[in-house]
């Protein structure tokens, strides 16, 4: 898949979720037989939101929504604070260069607070940024 085609995926995806999302959290549920309806797997994204008096979709969570409106996304996991899993999913995800992100309702900007750690394709770094990245994330809350 060429660059482009990926940006453009990307793109028509975060349109769609912007469509889908927008002020859909102030709606109420449709039902499953109405026209338009959107998806379960969205409806169920927003119920959480719902539940947790939250404004902002995390990740997986958005991951969801755009899957289940027909949207491709790259291969994710998602894991557990823990340096011996991140390299199970890694090893999962065929060992190719990945990009590992804190998920945390109480850090939305993951960059500011080290969350993010890119282009990662050893095992033993892997692991030890990971550790790295859950250090930085506890000392946020």
């Amino acid at each position: 898949m060429s660059f482009e085609t990926i940006v453009y995926e990307m793109k028509d995806g975060v349109a769609k979720l912007h469509q889908e999302f927008g002020e859909a959290r102030h709606r109420p549920a449709v039902s499953g037989n109405a026209q338009g309806a959107r998806s379960k797997g969205f409806e169920k994204v927003l119920a959480v939101c719902r539940r947790e008096r939250r404004t902002v979709v995390l990740e997986h969570e958005a991951r969801l929504a755009l899957e289940q409106a027909g949207v491709k996304t790259a291969a994710s996991a998602l894991v557990a604070a823990d340096a011996d899993e991140a390299v199970t999913a890694f090893k999962t995800l065929g060992s190719v260069p990945v990009a590992m992100k804190v998920v945390s309702v109480d850090i939305i900007h993951k960059t500011d607070a080290g969350g993010v750690k890119l282009n990662r394709s050893r095992n033993t770094t892997v692991a030890s940024q990971i550790r790295k990245a859950i250090t930085s994330a506890a000392a946020i809350k």
